[in-house]
């Protein structure tokens, strides 16, 4: 509630069809047209099926698996200049995803767990990630409990950082 009364109660969501109809099974009450309650949700529903512009800004959907379910991860470009890839829940990004992905000056990766799972990149995969794409800059995000982050922070290559609580990011 509180996002809707700061921010109007409408809330742009961009996602899958199959994603939206899930939300829409979920949260019922939200979707359903009919009922306007004020202070609620209302979505504003973009069903994602290719690329598509937010301002000067062309967003490229990712497909990524995440375990058995698959979902999607987003390049931002600024005419021909890859600005920002972001990419959570996810443990394998499709070779399309890679190519798109490839020299984007940041990243963003979801790396939750320091062991491997198989619905999550680690750390050490998504440092392996950062290798092969190599970004001007990377992000680890949603981070587990058991990231110690100044000391974690120390072992990550000059241009990968940790995510934090706050954090926000540039697109010039």
């Amino acid at each position: 509630r509180r996002f809707s009364t700061a921010n109007g109660d409408e809330m742009p969501i961009y996602a899958s069809k199959e994603t939206l109809a899930h939300l829409a099974r979920t949260f019922a009450y939200a979707f359903n047209s009919e009922i306007k309650i004020p202070g609620y949700v209302q979505p504003l529903v973009y069903a994602i099926d290719g690329p598509f512009c937010l301002g000067d800004n062309e967003i490229i959907p990712i497909p990524v698996e995440h375990g058995r379910i698959h979902t999607l991860g987003f390049l931002v470009r600024q005419g021909e200049y890859s600005k920002f890839g972001y990419i959570s829940d996810c443990k394998v990004i499709s070779d399309q995803g890679l190519h798109d992905l490839a020299g984007v000056e940041t990243l963003v990766l979801g790396t939750p767990l320091k062991m491997s799972r198989f619905s999550h990149l680690s750390l050490t995969e998504g440092l392996a990630l950062v290798s092969l794409l190599k970004p001007r800059q990377a992000y680890f995000t949603h981070l587990g409990h058991d990231f110690l982050h100044a000391e974690t922070e120390k072992s990550l290559p000059e241009n990968c950082f940790l995510a934090y609580d706050g954090l926000r990011l540039e697109l010039s």
